[in-house]
């Protein structure tokens, strides 16, 4: 009788070995890699509307496109700029919830990623935003125009986090109505303003 057990053991343990194996292999293979693990969590909202996360509250009013943007360096003094492809100016509103922020910024287009530019004489915003100051200012980006036609599907979106470091914090992502409306030759760049609207 324990010569049966023993043969029957045999015979059950290799394709149950198997079986095990495969089930750990196939569990590993769907485990969430640490970029998984570590991503943020998105708020979606839309042009247009308040969208408020855990720190920052952020609220879109306008989004720009032009080959060439003029910055306002001062009262008398401005500066023209042209893109490499196309800027593409969003105008905001941010506001600090519970604490100073630093403010963080992109832009999903078409599939790409894009940080703000580099090439404009003067900030978007200040360095940092404090709890009941607003601050009404502008992302800068400089597009391939050739994403920026109609016919392009995908998302536009502008993405705003606090703080340089977005793992495991919120995410602010609003969706840019897909097209922007304002298209011109030039823009027109303000320098940022703190404070409540005027």
């Amino acid at each position: 009788m324990t010569d049966v057990r023993a043969a029957i053991a045999r015979r059950v343990a290799l394709p149950l070995t198997a079986v095990l194996i495969t089930a750990a292999a196939l569990l590993w293979h769907r485990l969430p890699v640490p970029t998984q693990i570590y991503t943020p969590f998105d708020v979606h909202g839309s042009l247009g509307n308040a969208v408020r996360g855990r720190a920052l509250d952020v609220a879109v009013t306008k989004v720009r496109v032009a080959p060439k943007a003029k910055f306002a360096l001062g009262r008398y003094s401005s500066s023209t700029v042209s893109a490499i492809g196309t800027w593409l100016v969003v105008d905001a509103t941010v506001s600090a919830l519970t604490s100073s922020e630093l403010v963080s910024a992109d832009l999903v287009l078409g599939g790409n990623t894009y940080q703000q530019a580099l090439r404009t004489p003067m900030p978007g915003f200040g360095v940092r935003v404090d709890p009941g100051l607003p601050q009404h200012g502008y992302w800068v980006f400089d597009v391939a125009p050739e994403l920026m036609q109609p016919a392009i599907t995908g998302p536009l979106q502008v993405r705003v986090w606090a703080g340089g470091d977005e793992r495991l914090n919120d995410r602010l992502v609003i969706d840019l109505a897909n097209r922007p409306q304002d298209r011109s030759d030039i823009i027109a760049v303000k320098p940022f303003e703190i404070g409540p609207a005027t």
